[in-house]
């Protein structure tokens, strides 16, 4: 089962400042490898992003994406399981839109 997690301080973020998303993984009985995606782009460090993959412990894992500086004015991110044999098919990935505003 993939939930996303929303960060304390919501969906909603100022212009220019840093945020993160999360992706948690339970109930799994290996590691999962992901990707994080907007507009059906992988990103990269270009994007101005850092993602990391949690360790994985109790049949559970989380993964984060750190959204360095905020511009566009509102973006969805996704996880998207690139495991091979994940066995949830329908699971294999999750969205969360983050609405960024001026101060």
């Amino acid at each position: 089962m993939i939930s996303v997690i929303v960060p304390t301080d919501g969906r909603e973020v100022y212009h220019g400042s840093r945020t993160s998303v999360f992706c948690r993984f339970n109930l799994i009985d290996q590691p999962v490898n992901v990707v994080w995606k907007t507009k059906g782009r992988i990103l990269n460090a270009a994007d101005g992003i850092v993602a990391t993959a949690g360790s994985f412990s109790g049949n559970s894992q989380i993964h984060t994406l750190d959204i360095l500086s905020s511009t566009v004015v509102l973006s969805t991110y996704t996880c998207q399981v690139t495991t091979a044999n994940y066995p949830k098919e329908a699971e294999k990935e999750k969205s969360i839109s983050v609405s960024v505003f001026s101060k």
